[in-house]
């Protein structure tokens, strides 16, 4: 439900293509940075319990990321729509892990595995074919 709401509610904005001017020293901070953040949220998971914590490791940090460094390079705007894209990119992740775990408990990994890339494949490209053009046209 979240991911069918989530780009909805971003601000309508105009779209402007920003020229990737990243250097090796940005690259460095945002590997330090995302490296500090799940070393936190692995600090607080015997607290959280296995669940939460592994929410909190995989969907926020790379958003979280990805937004800082963003808004800092290329402004607010350049960060709202990376942000509207990153929730069409979780229906795939979403798919992955879906498919994962029906799969592990009665195949082998390197199926289950496969299955689940297939599946991740499959959603990305209907979501792009599908919602990308109604969710980020009318960004």
């Amino acid at each position: 439900m979240f991911l069918v709401c989530a780009p909805q509610l971003f601000p309508s904005i105009k779209a402007t293509p920003a020229k990737n001017t990243s250097g090796s020293d940005e690259l460095i901070l945002r590997m330090l940075f995302s490296a500090a953040l799940v070393v936190f949220v692995t600090i607080l998971a015997q607290k959280l319990g296995s669940s939460w914590s592994g929410i909190l490791a995989v969907f926020p940090v790379p958003g979280i990321i990805l937004a800082v460094f963003s808004h800092r390079k290329l402004g607010a705007d350049y960060a709202k729509v990376l942000l509207k894209a990153f929730c069409l990119g979780l229906y795939a992740f979403a798919s992955f892990t879906f498919v994962l775990t029906l799969t592990l408990p009665v195949m082998s990994v390197g199926f289950a595995f496969g299955l689940a890339v297939m599946s991740s494949i499959v959603a990305q490209v209907v979501t792009k074919v599908t919602l990308s053009r109604k969710v980020l046209v009318n960004t």
